[in-house]
Parts: structure tokens; C-alpha cells; sequence
């Protein structure tokens, strides 16, 4: 694929996975949104798991046990995010 394809795309991806961050921190559900930075895409290791795999609801999850705010599990993180 074309690398600078890949990069708008990235970016895009990030953007709206950190306005689905900011929605669930506003609502209560997350923890407050760090830098978008933070947002990590990267290709997954079996192609069948589609184009890009980002580990930010297990971040967001470890984060939310650090501070002491109700666990919840990654699984539950990503749909928050999904929803949103």
C-alpha cells in the first residue's frame, strides 16, 4: 500500500479513536485523554484481524487500575470506544 496513504490513514484512525476517548471520558467511562500520540496502530500479526490492531484499550484499562477507578476489563474499554 502506499506509504503516505498509510499515514493519512493512521492519522485518521487515531483521530477518531481519541474523540471516542474524550466521549467516554465525558461520560464518565475513561479515564482523562492523554496526548493522541499515545494512540498506537500498528499492522496485526494474522492479516485475517484486518488492516491495523491498536492496543489502547489495554492501556486505557491498566491506566484506570493505577489510579484506583473501577476496573475495567479491555474487552469492556474497546467497546466503549467502538460505541462511541
Amino acid at each position: 500500500m502506499n506509504q503516505p496513504v498509510v499515514r493519512e490513514v493512521k492519522k485518521k484512525l487515531q483521530r477518531l479513536i481519541y474523540q471516542a476517548w474524550e466521549k467516554g471520558f465525558q461520560e464518565g467511562l475513561l479515564p482523562s485523554p492523554g496526548a493522541r500520540d499515545e494512540i498506537m496502530l500498528e499492522a496485526p500479526k494474522e492479516r485475517a484481524h484486518g488492516n491495523f490492531a491498536s492496543n489502547i484499550a489495554f492501556q486505557l484499562a491498566g491506566r484506570m487500575r493505577a489510579e484506583g477507578q473501577s476496573g475495567r476489563a479491555p474487552r469492556e474499554v474497546a467497546e466503549i470506544l467502538r460505541e462511541r
